[in-house]
């Protein structure tokens, strides 16, 4: 009897890890240096943004998608993306697919004053939530020539302070 309750207790705690795992794939995850988090679901995402775009894919025909700036998920994130100086223009933010794919934009290069690069988190198509394939999450780089920063499956923006990193001796 007590093989079996230790079982028993197993499976409910890896059924627990399991749902846990699974729900932390319906969020986009944002950490600071400082190691604090911000996470976002796509209905916070449809309550913040009514913007749409529309653009083809990686070859695939012209969609509607529903998206939001990066910067303004930056903001709501507590990123500064306005006024930057200093230690700030050392911050870059890597984008990080749940395939562990990953793509970088510096922070000066995404604020309005600097390098404007608009960049859009995208989490719906053609008024539907992003297939698995794509979803829940992509980012959307305007103006680029590839797609290749497009990221699909996007899980996770982590901003990393360069300043802190030692620049080897020369």
């Amino acid at each position: 009897m007590t093989h079996l309750r230790r079982a028993f207790a197993q499976t409910i705690a890896l059924l627990a890890i399991a749902s846990t795992t699974v729900w932390a794939q319906d969020e986009l995850r944002v950490e600071k240096p400082d190691g604090s988090r911000r996470h976002f679901t796509v209905a916070e995402f449809v309550a913040m943004s009514t913007d749409t775009v529309r653009v083809a894919m990686h070859h695939a025909p012209l969609a509607t998608y529903s998206v939001i700036s990066l910067r303004r998920v930056l903001a709501e994130s507590g990123v500064p993306v306005d006024s930057l100086r200093g230690r700030q223009l050392a911050l870059v933010v890597v984008g990080e697919a749940r395939d562990g794919y990953r793509v970088a934009f510096s922070l000066g290069e995404l604020a309005p004053a600097m390098g404007a690069r608009e960049v859009l988190l995208a989490f719906r198509r053609d008024g539907v939530d992003l297939p698995a394939a794509e979803g829940p999450f992509r980012l959307i780089v305007q103006g680029e020539q590839r797609q290749s920063r497009a990221i699909r499956q996007l899980a996770r923006l982590r901003i990393v302070d360069l300043a802190d990193e030692r620049v080897p001796a020369r």
